[in-house]
């Protein structure tokens, strides 16, 4: 599990820094436009997806931060049938993925995420994601 956790952290550290440098690289040459590209989609189908996410209407309408975080729970059913290549695209398609960088700390961010949503600690604690 500690391996699990120091190579979410390193991932989560590469990305803060490559997001650092994002201002100093030409990115005129890049043959594929930005509207060929949708981050949103998995590299593979997955066989159940997030009913709601931010900017949804239905999304807009829930009040709280209470209400947010149960919309974005997966079901324990739902978890239990996941394959490894599955679970590792829904975290990676999570909605708020990127909301660990509103902490004071990228690794506070990581345990808020890691207790509020359970997609995650299914993913720490599952014996096979390792091998995706």
């Amino acid at each position: 599990m500690h391996q699990k956790i120091f190579f979410i952290t390193i991932v989560t550290f590469g990305v803060m820094i490559a997001g650092c440098f994002n201002q100093q690289f030409d990115t005129t040459d890049i043959a594929v436009a930005d509207e060929e590209l949708n981050v949103e989609d998995p590299p593979h189908e997955l066989s159940w997806n997030y009913p709601l996410k931010p900017g949804m209407l239905e999304w807009n309408q829930l009040k709280t931060e209470k209400e947010r975080i149960a919309a974005l729970q997966v079901p324990e059913d739902v978890l239990a049938k996941l394959t490894p290549d599955e679970l590792v695209g829904l975290c990676i398609t999570f909605p708020l993925f990127g909301d660990f960088k509103a902490f004071n700390t990228p690794q506070i961010g990581f345990y808020v995420m890691l207790n509020r949503f359970n997609i995650f600690g299914h993913f720490l604690y599952r014996s096979d994601t390792g091998k995706v």
